[in-house]
């Protein structure tokens, strides 16, 4: 885990190219956009976030501008202690969440020749989804047809051919932003995994492929400003 601290700023905003996602190339798409998604989304519409993610301290917030699961709290909380050790307790339950939905399609005890889980057969993993949906008490109606879907495509790795093909299921992994909002006034902790994709944190506030703002020696000041703003600031708390 590794920690970036950055402000967008409005003459940053407005230095940003926009451009469309059907215009970016497979390398970009893939960096920026997570495939999983559309699963990922209806995971979300299902009772698993309020019965093994939604946080003690945090408030779950339906706010479509960002990627992943998001959740406001009280900035108060950044000083205390009980702030991190729920973060390492949702860690724990993202890990928990992501063995039981990767156990649907692969024995996460049993590695190939590659090192990777070995996918369950066909029919082991149709079983599986409607043991898991079963499980649910509230779910989207296409949530069954999405992983019936995502079972007819994925490969055993030790079927990939090219380089360049995922093998699907690494291991959990996600970005945490703790975003302080400062047009709407709140403190929000955002949650975005990641199966395929990588990205960054601008992607998690849904900003694709941004271009770069002129670097000048009027930018280069303002962020040595910026920089030793947050440096004081920190070593002041």
């Amino acid at each position: 885990m590794h920690l970036h601290i950055f402000a967008i700023t409005e003459d940053t905003l407005r230095s940003f190219e926009d451009v469309a996602v059907s215009d970016l190339s497979k390398t970009l798409k893939d960096y920026m956009l997570e495939p999983f998604e559309t699963v990922l989304k209806s995971l979300y519409d299902t009772n698993l976030p309020d019965s093994i993610l939604d946080p003690e301290l945090f408030k779950r917030l339906e706010d479509s501008s960002f990627e992943g699961l998001s959740f406001e709290f009280d900035p108060r909380l950044l000083e205390e202690d009980t702030f991190y050790t729920e973060i390492i307790s949702l860690h724990s339950r993202l890990e928990n969440l992501y063995q039981k939905v990767a156990s649907i399609f692969v024995d996460l005890n049993l590695l190939d020749s590659n090192g990777m889980p070995v996918l369950h057969l066909s029919d082991q993993i149709n079983n599986n989804i409607q043991y898991f949906i079963t499980s649910l008490s509230s779910h989207p109606e296409t949530l069954k047809t999405i992983l019936q879907r995502v079972g007819r495509v994925i490969k055993s790795s030790e079927l990939i051919t090219n380089p360049s093909e995922r093998v699907f299921l690494r291991g959990l992994a996600y970005r945490m932003s703790v975003i302080d909002d400062k047009k709407t006034g709140k403190y929000i902790l955002n949650v975005s995994p990641r199966i395929f994709s990588t990205g960054n944190a601008l992607t998690s506030l849904r900003l694709l492929y941004k271009k770069v703002p002129i670097v000048d020696d009027e930018w280069i000041e303002k962020r040595a400003e910026r920089e030793s703003y947050m440096q004081n600031n920190l070593t002041n708390k």
